[in-house]
């Protein structure tokens, strides 16, 4: 190709300036250079003008006036009137560990304190009111999961909270002993919603693999699964004043189901760990093979506005309105 554009140029400059035909042999032949680029390996340093990542879903402050979004390491803290985040609440940075994105994110019930769950399946716990405008100590950090947290829900009173993770486990921990109290080992899927039932002293949670568990807290096992027609589940909301818990899987699907004490005999299939640094307990000795514990009873299903799947479930203060977020960003309430 060089051959083509160089050479007829040499032959017209030769004759504009009345020399001899530059002669040229039928087949010109140029010797083969390589050509070598080299480029310089470059790393982000800094990042601007980030409001919210898609890692985990944003959440609103007990008092209405600010909301919090994950922003990749970090969880900023926006006021609704005005410009710019009040806060940033971001790990510490280490040499020899890499930033984690967030995955999880949920405010405490009283709002003074927001669990954070990362890619790296630690835990992490912050207080949400202050005036430090970048804040890198957290109240504590949990290490239970061995990858990324997906979701997170704390008790009525605050006292406890449950996690879900990709690594198919559940863990309940003391947030005032800021410690693990379980792992809960029965999922085979990604864990992708967690609800605490502590008016039963139970938790319920769901699955990738389509099935809803709910777990006894005091035996620390499962008392009972329940499959989903559409093969998998992707969110989970619980009104204990209503008895009813709602669930959320694949094509638009929206189960409920109603929540009681029922008698139940053996285990459903579960198995209990002790979380880091917790002792394991096992079953009371003496206990009946029949006790009462949480019961789940379908009662039918809710017609969706639209046919993908059900990703986040939110209910109105009075539990008559649902909304629901699909994972085609629309919504319907």
């Amino acid at each position: 190709a060089a051959a083509a554009c160089v050479l007829p140029l040499l032959a017209a400059a030769c004759r504009r300036r009345c020399l001899p035909p530059l002669a040229l042999p039928a087949t010109a032949v140029l010797p083969a250079t390589t050509m070598v680029r080299s480029y310089f390996r470059y790393t982000e340093e800094a990042a601007w003008a980030v409001a919210v990542s898609g890692g985990a879903r944003i959440a609103a402050s007990a008092d209405g006036r600010s909301i919090l979004t994950p922003m990749l390491e970090s969880v900023g803290v926006w006021p609704l009137r005005g410009g710019g985040t009040e806060r940033r609440m971001r790990p510490r940075p280490t040499v020899a560990a890499t930033a984690s994105e967030t995955t999880a994110l949920q405010l405490s019930p009283d709002g003074e304190a927001v669990a954070v769950g990362y890619s790296d399946g630690t835990v992490r716990l912050w207080p949400v009111a202050g005036r430090e405008p970048l804040l890198e100590e957290e109240r504590v950090a949990l290490s239970g999961h061995r990858s990324a947290v997906l979701c997170l829900a704390f008790a009525p009173d605050g006292s406890q909270l449950a996690s879900g993770g990709a690594d198919t486990l559940v863990v309940l921990w003391d947030v005032v002993a800021e410690a693990g109290v379980c792992k809960l080992r029965g999922h085979r899927g990604p864990v992708t919603g967690v609800a605490m039932i502590a008016s039963l002293g139970a938790l319920a949670s769901v699955s990738k693999d389509g099935t809803l568990r709910l777990w006894d807290l005091h035996t620390q096992h499962c008392v009972q699964t329940c499959a989903s027609p559409a093969g998998e589940l992707w969110s989970v909301d619980m009104d204990e004043s209503a008895g009813r818990l709602l669930t959320g899987g694949a094509g638009g699907e929206l189960l409920l189901w109603t929540i009681a004490k029922a008698e139940v005999a053996g285990s459903a299939g579960g198995e209990s760990g002790a979380a880091d640094g917790a002792t394991e307990e096992a079953t009371p000795v003496g206990v009946d093979p029949l006790w009462m514990a949480a019961h789940a009873t379908l009662r039918g299903s809710i017609a969706t506005t639209s046919s993908a799947k059900v990703a986040q479930i939110s209910r109105s203060g009075d539990g008559g309105i649902v909304g629901v977020l699909y994972g085609d960003r629309t919504m319907g309430l």
